[in-house]
């Protein structure tokens, strides 16, 4: 980039919606990743060096990475900086995927028992897609049986097995390892 023939932008970039990777966690003062991405594009040279002293979430810092080119990114707040670390940390996707497994494994079956129902055509217990609630109480569920195909996509009142599953919901207690 010679800077003596620098066109400048001269036009308003059109905004994108923020992709996963700037969604997974709210930052009150988020960039607008694309225009800062084509400012870091038209600005800065290939091997420059992007500084950015306020961070926040960080996309500064992501966008120039993505572009080649180096970062350097400070923030007073340590959440800031842990989010920006996160998200700029590569991942094996095998190990993740593997830990996801082992977790997967040991809790499944805890959590799907927290949905059960019993299917209101064959009788089979089955898990439930999801429940309505309304003021604070449960009204109906929702679901569709792999076993006889049955779907109760809406009005389905709550019976006898969808009632004890809340109360022993509701008279646990959440402990901490």
């Amino acid at each position: 980039m010679n800077i003596n023939h620098l066109e400048h932008i001269a036009r308003n970039l059109p905004v994108e919606a923020h992709t996963s990777m700037y969604n997974w966690h709210k930052y009150w003062a988020r960039k607008t990743w694309n225009v800062v991405g084509k400012f870091i594009e038209n600005y800065c040279p290939k091997d420059g060096i992007v500084l950015d002293p306020f961070s926040g979430s960080g996309i500064t810092a992501i966008e120039a990475l993505r572009r080649g080119r180096r970062a350097i990114a400070i923030d007073l707040s340590p959440i800031a900086n842990n989010i920006l670390r996160a998200t700029i940390t590569p991942v094996n996707l095998l190990d993740l995927l593997n830990a996801f497994k082992r977790i997967e494994k040991e809790v499944k079956n805890n959590i799907l028992s927290l949905y059960q129902t019993e299917c209101r055509k064959c009788h089979e217990k089955i898990v439930f897609d999801c429940m309505i609630w309304e003021g604070g109480k449960a009204k109906e569920i929702r679901y569709r049986c792999p076993i006889c195909g049955d779907r109760q996509e809406k009005g389905c009142k709550l019976i006898g097995i969808d009632k004890k599953c809340i109360e022993q919901i509701n008279q646990r207690k959440i402990t901490l390892p």
